[in-house]
C-alpha cells in the first residue's frame, strides 16, 4: 500500500518561521490534517526520519533544516516547500530579536548570549552576530546538495512576502493543497460544516468522517489576511521599527541601515558563497553600489566586539 504524502515546510531561523507555521497550522487545522512541529535535532531525537515514521504527521514543519537531516526522509513521497532570507536581513534581525524578544523558554542558552549583546554597542553586537550565524548559515549551504528529482519548491521570502496571497496560494497550489475551482454557495455550505467537524474532532480527540482534501482558495486568502504584518504586529505598518517586538519591522534590505563597510569585509570573508547561492547577489563585488549609503563607524567599534 503506497505511503500518503509527507507536505513540508522547511525554514531557518529569523525567515519568517513562526509566520509560515501559524498559517500552515491554521490550514491543516481545516482539512483536519495532523501537523508536526520541531526545530532543532533534539526536538525530533536526531533522526528525523524516526520521528516522522513514529509520530505520523500529515505536515512536517521544521524551523531549521538541514539537508543531512531532510535527506533521510522518504524523499517519493515527500511534497515540500524550502524557504530562505537574505542572509545579511538574518544577521539584522537576529542581533535585534536575540537582544530583546526572543523567548528563552525552550532556549535558555540565549540568556547568557543575550546578556553580553546587551553590554555592547550595536556594531560590536553585529559582529558577534555575524560569528554567532555560522552553523545556521552552513545549514542553508547544505541545501546545494538538494536533487532537481526532489518534489521541494525553493523560494526566498521576499518574493513570498512582496505579494503574500499571491506567494502563499503558489506555494499550497504546489503542494496540492489548494482548491482553485470556483467556491460555489453549495462549496462554501459544506466547507463550513467540514470544518465544524474538525473543531469537533479536535476536541473529541478521535477520527471523524467528511473532510476536505483540499483549502478553498478563498479560505486560504482569509488565513493569510489574518496572519498580516499589521495584524500579528500590534497595528504597525511595514517599516514602523519596534526593537522590542519579535515582528520588529518587516521590511526587507534593512541591512544597509545597520552594516558598516567594516561588517561587510566580515561578512563577504564569511558568507559571501550564500548570496551567489540564492541569488541575491551576482557579483562578488556586490557591495560597491551601498557603500555611499552605509552607516559609518564609530570609533570604539571593533571586529572581535
Amino acid at each position: 500500500m503506497a505511503q500518503p504524502t509527507l507536505y513540508a515546510a522547511f525554514g531557518h531561523h529569523k525567515c519568517a518561521t513562526m509566520w509560515v507555521h501559524s498559517i500552515f497550522m491554521r490550514a491543516a487545522l481545516d482539512l483536519g490534517l495532523k501537523t508536526g512541529e520541531v526545530f532543532l535535532p533534539p526536538d525530533f531525537g536526531e533522526d528525523l526520519r524516526g520521528y516522522v515514521d513514529k509520530t505520523k504527521p500529515d505536515i512536517l514543519l521544521l524551523g531549521n533544516a538541514h539537508w543531512r537531516d531532510v535527506e533521510k526522509l522518504d524523499l517519493d513521497r515527500l511534497r515540500g516547500v524550502h524557504y530562505v532570507r537574505d542572509p545579511r536581513d538574518i544577521v539584522v534581525s537576529a542581533y535585534f530579536s536575540h537582544r530583546n524578544s526572543h523567548t528563552t523558554d525552550a532556549w535558555p542558552e540565549l540568556i547568557p548570549y543575550r546578556e553580553k549583546l546587551q553590554k555592547l554597542s550595536k556594531e560590536e553586537g553585529l559582529f558577534m552576530e555575524l560569528e554567532f550565524r555560522a552553523e545556521q548559515f552552513d545549514e542553508m549551504r547544505s541545501w546545494s546538495r538538494l536533487p532537481e528529482s526532489a518534489q521541494i519548491l525553493e523560494l526566498r521570502m521576499e518574493d513570498l512576502t512582496a505579494d503574500p496571497f499571491r506567494g502563499v496560494s503558489d506555494v499550497f497550489e504546489f503542494l496540492g493543497l489548494l482548491d482553485t475551482e470556483y467556491y460555489t454557495p453549495g462549496k462554501r455550505i459544506s466547507f463550513v460544516v467540514s470544518k465544524l467537524v474538525r473543531r469537533l474532532e479536535h476536541l473529541l480527540r478521535v477520527p471523524l468522517p467528511f473532510r476536505f482534501r483540499q483549502l478553498p482558495a478563498e479560505r486560504l486568502l482569509g488565513i493569510v489576511w489574518e496572519h498580516e504584518f499589521k495584524r500579528i504586529s500590534g497595528g504597525r505598518r511595514r517599516g514602523q521599527e519596534d526593537e522590542a517586538s519579535h515582528w520588529r519591522k518587516g521590511v526587507h534590505g534593512d541591512w544597509v541601515n545597520h552594516f558598516t563597510p567594516a561588517h561587510i569585509e566580515l561578512f563577504k570573508q564569511r558568507y559571501n558563497d550564500l548570496l551567489l547561492q540564492y541569488g541575491y547577489e551576482t557579483d562578488p563585488d556586490w557591495e560597491r553600489p551601498y557603500m555611499d549609503r552605509l552607516p559609518q563607524p564609530s570609533a570604539s567599534a571593533s571586529i572581535e566586539g
